[in-house]
């Protein structure tokens, strides 16, 4: 277990909803839930922007640059910076993934 410094006020108000130590642990698992959903949302927008941009998902995406001449040509002349782009769009997958896995755990708690 972990000690943190609260100021009185706001233990003397969790006394008021209950045993303080659960009243605070649950308003800590409720606050990382909500930022942990908020980044998975943020991802995953900027992830379905990028689907959008390039008409297909990352997955498929990857592999035409790799396999297919002419997507790779419409790619670079329609989108010259795509590199970066498509470091971007994957660490993003890697992003929702991880939060995704940090809710799972946090909800299994």
């Amino acid at each position: 277990m972990t000690a943190i410094a609260l100021n009185n006020d706001l233990v003397n108000v969790a006394r008021l909803f209950g045993d303080v130590n659960l009243v605070i642990s649950d308003a800590v698992r409720r606050y990382a839930i909500e930022q942990s959903v908020g980044r998975i949302e943020s991802a995953r927008l900027q992830i379905r922007a990028y689907e959008k941009k390039y008409g297909v998902d990352y997955k498929t995406f990857a592999r035409k640059v790799k396999t297919d001449t002419k997507f790779l040509h419409r790619v670079q002349v329609k989108n010259p910076v795509w590199e970066e782009d498509a470091i971007e769009w994957k660490y993003r997958i890697e992003e929702a993934q991880e939060w995704t896995a940090t809710l799972e755990r946090i909800l299994n708690q």
